[in-house]
């Protein structure tokens, strides 16, 4: 876990005096999940479903929020004392940003109105990587990463790469993590950094014995964690 978590929930204590559960799952683990649903919706809301299309499709979005809550791991995971959802709503937050700044054009083939606000979306899109970042290390920029790059080679857009990770981008993820190893190092000197920054990363990508499980181990599970929807 990285500190962001931890400082909300010593916050919470601040200002309660006293750790209470339902109060923490409530506000990281509840409300990111609230705020995940709420961009997905918002996220489809322009793009035409055509035969899902109920009138305005504000029904169907609906029901695609209610089945992304009620699936098993979203539901779960809701109302778990963990960082896995605060992190998840970082994630989507950032894919749904760097949407709005490749999408020049929305499913109507009318031009999209975020193209003007392209230059704070890219600040946006570097906060909410250094926020995923901040909740859970390395994954946080890695999946980001890899997702947009993908995406966009796989869309034949590699050439709007600059305009996802450009230096305003890139300011608004190393400022932050920048200043972030300076007070660590203040805090704890060069050894605590080391082992903070790089020795436990390297140690969660490549000895960690916690996911060692067979290769068909998540393609079996995925059923499980997605029901009932999934296998339907």
């Amino acid at each position: 876990i990285m500190p962001l978590y931890v400082w909300l929930i010593a916050l919470l204590k601040l200002v309660f005096q006293h750790h209470y559960m339902i109060t923490i799952t409530l506000l990281f683990s509840f409300v990111p999940s609230m705020v995940i649903l709420s961009v997905m919706n918002r996220w489809v809301e322009r793009y035409d479903t055509r035969s899902f299309r109920l009138r305005d499709g504000s029904q169907s979005r609906i029901l695609a929020s209610i089945m992304l809550f009620t699936c098993g791991m979203q539901l779960a995971m809701s109302f778990f004392v963990s960082p896995q959802m605060l992190f998840t709503m970082w994630i989507v937050l950032a894919l749904y940003t760097f949407w709005r700044i490749v999408a020049n054009r929305n499913a109507y083939g009318k031009p999209s109105p975020d193209v003007k606000r392209r230059t704070g979306l890219q600040w946006m899109f570097g906060v909410y990587v250094f926020l995923a970042i901040l909740t859970k290390g390395p994954l946080g920029f890695a999946l980001p990463f890899l997702a947009t790059t993908f995406y966009l080679a796989a869309s034949g857009k590699l050439g709007l790469w600059p305009k996802v990770w450009n230096w305003r981008a890139w300011l608004a993820l190393v400022l932050p993590l920048g200043l972030w190893i300076y007070f660590t190092y203040l805090e704890g000197g060069a050894d605590w950094v080391q082992r903070m920054f790089l020795d436990v990363p390297a140690e969660m990508f490549l000895d960690t014995t916690v996911h060692s499980r067979p290769f068909w181990y998540y393609m079996a599970s995925i059923w499980i964690v997605t029901l009932p929807w999934g296998p339907l």
